[in-house]
């Protein structure tokens, strides 16, 4: 899934453990895609390549990631400890 789709599936989560998936699942990406880029950084020919991605690319991934990150927040911010466990659980 592509960040947007990603935001999408977030916005019509229909339970906390499923917006937690796709928080987790965002984050796992962009995690990913900062080491690829990190990568080509130091791959000979490829560091104007990695530039454009830290400089253009990423800062968007990232704003996505952290517009999931508080739609997710804002949900478990009127759960107990006890349940925010439980979701983290069932997610796993």
């Amino acid at each position: 899934m592509t960040f947007a789709q990603l935001k999408t599936a977030a916005l019509a989560a229909t339970s906390n453990v499923e917006l937690f998936r796709i928080a987790k699942a965002s984050n796992d990406k962009l995690l990913a895609n900062v080491a690829k880029a990190k990568l080509l950084s130091y791959m000979p020919g490829r560091a104007v390549e990695a530039g454009h991605y830290f400089e253009n690319v990423i800062p968007g991934w990232s704003q996505t990631n952290n517009e999931i990150h508080a739609l997710l927040k804002a949900k478990m911010a009127t759960l107990t400890a006890e349940q925010v466990v439980e979701i983290i659980k069932e997610a796993a």
